[in-house]
């Protein structure tokens, strides 16, 4: 909807004061301009700048080896993840996902579909979307297994699926990983994208994103 002739006058108004006191050393340049940048770049810029988005948990994480050899790396990880419980789909993708071959540290926060703007489902890849809007990334497959071993202090009955590419397994199953407590039991499963179905996501499910690049 085109703006009304007092809307112009009014946002020219403040636009003035704004470079007024930016100019003048009372408002950071820098942020002013990054905030200008915002709303002309992002449709739904109310939502970025008007709600602060805070992860509901965040783990600070270390990727790659480490200390180990990289020919052991892998089956360190299998034989750490043995006391959880795991499924087909996440014990075969474990075999074949990229593993960091230096270590890396990366930061990830855990946020729900309704916090990126969601009140009703909606598909994974408009999730990923929102999210990058906010500066919230994909994982590698790597956090899956990792986050698994962090999070021993998860809630009975959380699920948190790890935002990340698809992985498929010798089955041809599309999926990513879910850390699960199942009555107590924690586990590294599988969240399933099976053909031909549309995968619809809840707005209270929860979901882990890179927050640091």
């Amino acid at each position: 909807m085109p703006a009304r002739t007092e809307q112009k006058a009014r946002l020219l108004d403040l636009t003035t004061k704004v470079l007024e006191l930016a100019r003048d050393g009372n408002r950071d340049i820098e942020q002013v301009c990054k905030v200008f940048q915002i709303i002309k770049d992002k449709p739904n810029f109310p939502l970025f700048l008007l709600e602060k988005r805070l992860p509901l948990r965040i783990w600070p994480l270390k990727l790659g080896p480490g200390p180990l050899p990289d020919d052991n790396f892998r089956e360190h990880l299998q034989t750490a993840l043995e006391d959880f419980e795991t499924d087909h789909w996440a014990r075969k993708v474990l075999e074949k996902i990229d593993l960091f071959r230096l270590e890396a540290a990366i930061t990830v926060g855990v946020f729900s579909v309704a916090d990126l703007g969601f009140k009703e489902e909606t598909r994974w890849i408009n999730i990923l979307k929102r999210a990058e809007e906010f500066d919230f990334f994909p994982c590698p497959a790597e956090v899956g297994p990792r986050l698994r071993l962090k999070y021993r202090d998860q809630p009975n009955g959380e699920q948190v699926l790890i935002a990340m590419k698809k992985e498929i397994d010798p089955n041809n199953n599309s999926g990513v990983f879910c850390l699960k407590n199942r009555d107590g039991v924690l586990g590294l499963r599988s969240h399933l994208f099976f053909q031909g179905e549309v995968p619809y996501i809840l707005p209270e499910t929860l979901i882990a994103f890179r927050i640091s690049r």
